[in-house]
């Protein structure tokens, strides 16, 4: 059963979602929490999970499209629908571009609900399918091969600033290739995993990077049709050459700062 969240400031407007004869075995989303602003939405959606959020656009504190914006920045929930009156329809058609699902008019009707059900609960179940498949490849990748000694050597260089903490890169880059023998998928899945880990360390060790940068940015990588081993080193090596770049600069400021 998936579970919803609705956000809306008007109780009695919450109150004629709940009553609709849609909820529960009959369409596999049932209602676990509310919320009547945008702030008190994020608490409770950092206190447990929740498939759907329903969320007003107009709310005092913090509206919807904040909210909309901070659950895809926090990964709080894999759907947002909102809701909307005629006046906010370019708004709402806003909240498209920053990742909502859809946005329904109010007062939502039962039918209009229900159809909006049909198509998340068919949109949440591909989700989970493609979720199952990329774990099943991710164990498959790092049953044949991971790169424990590489990931210490290159977090190890990185957290001091050397410059050949590039020319270790190249090693981990082209040693997780061969050993998979260029299998992309594979490869991708180790690299990014072992990408994450490098660069959670380099977090941890260095806590002082989150006040000029954010670290994520880093290691984010799109997965793109018709890539070439190539594309992928070179995206990995852009990746780490950019933040060993940032690293340097800031660490040799540090060192030469006397007290």
């Amino acid at each position: 059963m998936y579970k919803v969240l609705i956000v809306d400031d008007l109780e009695i407007l919450r109150y004629e979602l709940k009553r609709m004869k849609i909820w529960g075995e009959h369409s596999g989303f049932i209602i676990e929490g509310e919320a009547e602003n945008g702030v008190d939405a994020l608490k409770r959606l950092r206190e447990a999970s929740y498939d759907l959020v329903i969320t007003d656009i107009r709310m005092p504190v913090m509206d919807g499209m904040e909210l909309l914006k901070a659950i895809f920045e926090e990964k709080l929930s894999p759907c947002v629908v909102l809701l909307s009156d005629y006046t906010e329809y370019s708004y709402a058609r806003e909240g498209l571009l920053y990742g909502a699902f859809d946005y329904l008019g109010k007062p939502a009707d039962s039918h209009t609900m229900e159809d909006l059900l049909k198509r998340v609960k068919k949109y949440l179940d591909e989700k989970k399918q493609e979720l199952v498949k990329v774990k099943q490849w991710e164990n498959m990748a790092e049953e044949a091969f991971y790169p424990v000694y590489y990931i210490d050597k290159v977090s190890t260089l990185l957290i001091k600033g050397q410059d050949d903490a590039l020319d270790a890169v190249d090693v981990l880059l082209d040693s997780v290739g061969e050993a998979l023998d260029f299998d992309l998928s594979k490869a991708l899945i180790i690299l990014e995993n072992a990408t994450g880990e490098i660069f959670s360390r380099v977090n941890a060790e260095h806590g002082w990077i989150k006040l000029y940068k954010d670290i994520n940015n880093f290691k984010r990588f799109e997965r793109t049709s018709n890539q070439s081993w190539q594309d992928i080193k070179d995206r990995f090596r852009n990746s780490y050459t950019e933040l060993n770049k940032f690293l340097k600069k800031y660490i040799s400021r540090l060192r030469n700062v006397t007290f």
